[in-house]
């Protein structure tokens, strides 16, 4: 089986999808949720630039993956849309 997962999502389309999922929130509010994330290890943050611009891309870790399968508990974090 070949498997891969998910790869990095900038910041501000994930913003965007939320908002079409109708998870409308500010932007500081979002960033304030990721880095939460970030702290659990679900999440990996990093920022890419070059000439004046600067991109955050998230992606999820093999931990945020277990604990969207049910295969880890991470407490504070709940899965549930």
């Amino acid at each position: 089986m070949n498997w891969l997962s998910p790869g990095p999502i900038d910041f501000l389309v994930l913003h965007r999808l939320l908002d079409d999922l109708r998870y409308t929130m500010p932007a500081e509010e979002l960033e304030s949720h990721i880095v939460y994330l970030e702290k659990k290890g679900c999440v990996k943050k990093e920022t890419r630039g070059a000439k004046g611009f600067e991109i955050t891309m998230i992606t999820i870790t093999a931990q945020g993956l277990d604990v969207i399968d049910g295969f880890a508990d991470t407490r504070g974090v709940d899965v549930g849309f």
